[in-house]
Parts: structure tokens; C-alpha cells; sequence
């Protein structure tokens, strides 16, 4: 709970709280010099597959899910025409929820270095985006 001040609002509180769960878990695991990789309930394809069936319900208009579809591929069309740095950097935070700390030791900087480029990497999605489709991501998601 100390941590949930640095909750942006740009995940549910839900998905962020177990990105920082499992970082947690990873965390210790390497203070105690064990290597363990966290696998979480829904990690398991028969269990995501039942999770994944009780929200289907709710958007299983072929409209809804065709829109989905058509964000997804303008998210990687945008993120492919991005510098490869900049992709590089919000698919390691958002694809691999990595923390800002192991981003850093990816890049071998710092991470004051990263979080910056992960700002530029943000804000040049978000302008990519808006060119590409005219609408905000916000307005997207909104809808």
C-alpha cells in the first residue's frame, strides 16, 4: 500500500496491483539469491480461459469485439513506426511490466535516464496514435 501513490490510473488498480505483486515477489527472491519465476493463477491457460469467459459475456457483440481487434493493430502499427528505443522501452513496461528499476539495467542507465525515455517513448505513442487515427487513446478507451 505504500506504493499506491505511484498508481497512474493508466492500468485497472486490479492489473497494477499485481504488476507490483509479482515485482515484489521477484524482488525477494533475488534478495534471498534464489531465482524463481512467478507464475500467477491466471497464468494457467484453463484458468484463463474460464476468467476470459466470465468477461466475454459482457462484450460478446462482434462489433465491440472487432473494435478491439482494430485498436490492437493500430497500437503495433504505431509502436512499429516509433524509434526501436522507444518501442522498446513501453513494450518492457507494458507488455513485460517490467519496473522502471529493471528497465534501467536493461538499457544500463540509470533510472532517473529510463523514466525519461519512457516519457518521450509515451508521448510520441500518443502523438503516432493520434496521427495515425485521428483520435486519442483516451477517446478509444472511452468508447
Amino acid at each position: 500500500m505504500r506504493k499506491l501513490a505511484t498508481w497512474r490510473g493508466e492500468a485497472a488498480l486490479f492489473t497494477w496491483l499485481c504488476t507490483l505483486c509479482r515485482h515484489e515477489i521477484s524482488a525477494y527472491y533475488r534478495g534471498q539469491g534464489r531465482l524463481s519465476e512467478v507464475r500467477l493463477i491466471d497464468d494457467v491457460p484453463e484458468i484463463r480461459g474460464r476468467l476470459e469467459a466470465l468477461t466475454a459475456s459482457a462484450s460478446d457483440r462482434p462489433d465491440v469485439a472487432l473494435d478491439r481487434q482494430e485498436v490492437a493493430r493500430l497500437v503495433r502499427l504505431t509502436l512499429d513506426y516509433l524509434p526501436t528505443r522507444y518501442g522498446d522501452v513501453l513494450e518492457w513496461k507494458y507488455l513485460e511490466g517490467l519496473a522502471v528499476a529493471d528497465i534501467a539495467q536493461r538499457l544500463r542507465s540509470t533510472p532517473k535516464a529510463a523514466e525519461s525515455l519512457l516519457t518521450r517513448a509515451r508521448a510520441a505513442f500518443r502523438e503516432g496514435f493520434a496521427t495515425l487515427t485521428g483520435r486519442t487513446l483516451t477517446h478509444v478507451v472511452s468508447e
